[in-house]
């Protein structure tokens, strides 16, 4: 049964058999199976072909105070936010140490 990550081709002619040779051949010249010599250049060409990376874009005052405002409009929503959860986790912890306090009152009075 052959292994999941192996790849079976079937050459139908006498040129991709000779590419195999030449695959065989260049990889022994440069020290490495034939399956890594393959993985190698297909990288290769993966990076070659691939299209560049973009400029880094240049933004105008306008598009920079419209990135400034809205990281502002995001940081005080998150402000909020966390100042709304402090308040609920204060208010929980005063009802925890009411009921708390009501319990050992309970057990001291038994």
């Amino acid at each position: 049964m052959p292994d999941e990550n192996e790849l079976r081709i079937k050459f139908r002619t006498d040129e991709e058999w000779d590419l195999l040779t030449l695959l065989r051949v260049k990889s022994h010249s440069e020290g490495l199976s034939v399956e890594q010599y393959i993985i190698n250049e297909l990288k290769k060409y993966v990076e070659f072909s691939a299209p560049p990376p973009p400029a880094n874009p240049t933004l105008s005052l306008t598009q920079m105070d419209e990135v400034r405002r809205r990281i502002s409009n995001v940081d005080m929503s998150c402000r909020g936010e966390i100042a709304k959860v402090k308040k609920d986790i204060n208010f929980l912890a005063e009802v925890i140490a009411a009921i708390q306090a009501e319990l050992d009152s309970k057990n001291n009075i038994s």
